[in-house]
């Protein structure tokens, strides 16, 4: 079981970087980015990325980081009532523990702790069965399915579900 759910800092930006770029690599059909764009972005863009984003870190007990899941605001008036889920990743070490309940659920809190925010937006590969049950098993309802959401570089198609957890 991970010792520490926390968020990260720029001082987690390596761990990050690597982390994320393990799981963009690994299953590619469920990020909505790529490990082609991202293994190119500079050091200096992890660093702000985690410097300034809500990514919570889970950490082994011999503080490793094994799971990622962040959230981010959109800043227009019309759309800052909706945080939006991104990045949930578990290394295969670490899975079967429930430490992607845990970090879901921290990004929940971190979600409701905004001000303003009223519900939680994720996007999730349709076909992956343990997210979806997961994010459902959390209060998340489908409201939508976009065909062909997701084509990876390397050509899965990928049908995405939009999810949504109201707060109010």
């Amino acid at each position: 079981m991970p010792a520490a759910i926390r968020r990260l800092t720029a001082d987690d930006w390596r761990a990050f970087r690597d982390l994320r770029l393990e799981g963009l690599r690994r299953e590619p059909a469920n990020f909505g980015s790529c490990w082609e764009d991202e293994a190119e972005r500079p050091d200096a863009f992890w660093r702000d990325w985690t410097g300034r984003s809500t990514i919570l870190g889970g950490f082994a007990l011999d503080g490793t980081l094994v799971g990622l899941a962040g959230i981010y605001v959109l800043p227009g008036r019309t759309v800052r009532h909706k945080a939006h889920l991104f990045g949930m990743y578990v290394a295969a070490q670490a899975r079967g523990q429930g430490l992607g309940r845990r970090l879901c659920a921290a990004a929940i809190e971190a979600a409701r702790a905004t001000p303003g925010v009223t519900q939680l937006m994720a996007t999730v590969w349709a076909d992956n069965a343990p997210a979806v049950a997961l994010y459902r098993s959390l209060g998340f309802e489908q409201w939508g399915l976009e065909p062909r959401g997701t084509i990876t570089p390397d050509g899965i198609v990928c049908d995405d579900a939009q999810l949504v957890l109201r707060f109010d």
